[in-house]
């Protein structure tokens, strides 16, 4: 095998040969931008935290609502299963509303704190809780919808606060 050899050419020859550029690294040099990193870095874990802080305290919301969805008009017992529903979310959040029943359970979902304006009509809250203690006093399939609109919209605005 022949060596290379540079070119006899007398243009050539005083040529020198360029060099490669010294690697560029993607970590940064100056102390400032180390500093903003981290600074970044923190405020990501914070607000991670925050979410899933925020996401672990709402879970019971998302599988009440996802229950409550499930429920069908035509179940014999959809007003008690509604009941035992909010009545466990109230119980969630306060344990002195577990023994609530009647029209003390009326006036505290009414009465809760919720993100936007939302009451239960009396006439329905009355009819609900009586169907729940009769077989005679079953709800027709209207105020059964609007009872299932209304604890879903409970459900997923009602806040985590005590009632003051």
């Amino acid at each position: 095998m022949t060596q290379p050899a540079p070119p006899g050419s007398y243009i050539l020859r005083d040529l020198n040969e360029v060099g490669l550029p010294d690697h560029v690294s993607w970590f940064p040099q100056t102390l400032g931008w180390k500093i903003v990193g981290v600074v970044a870095l923190i405020i990501l874990a914070y607000c991670l935290y925050k979410y899933t802080r925020r996401w672990w305290q709402n879970r019971y919301r998302l599988e009440a609502i996802k229950v409550t969805e499930s429920l069908s008009l035509d179940d014999p017992k959809f007003e008690y299963k509604l009941f035992v529903i909010i009545k466990r979310v109230l119980g969630h959040l306060n344990e002195k509303h577990q023994a609530l029943y009647g029209d003390d359970f009326i006036k505290v979902v009414n009465e809760f704190p919720v993100k936007q304006p939302l009451t239960l009509e009396p006439i329905l809250g009355q009819s609900w809780v009586s169907s729940l203690t009769s077989q005679k006093a079953c709800l027709v399939n209207s105020d059964k919808e609007k009872l299932k609109l209304f604890c879903l919209n409970w459900l997923e605005f009602h806040q985590n606060k005590e009632i003051q």
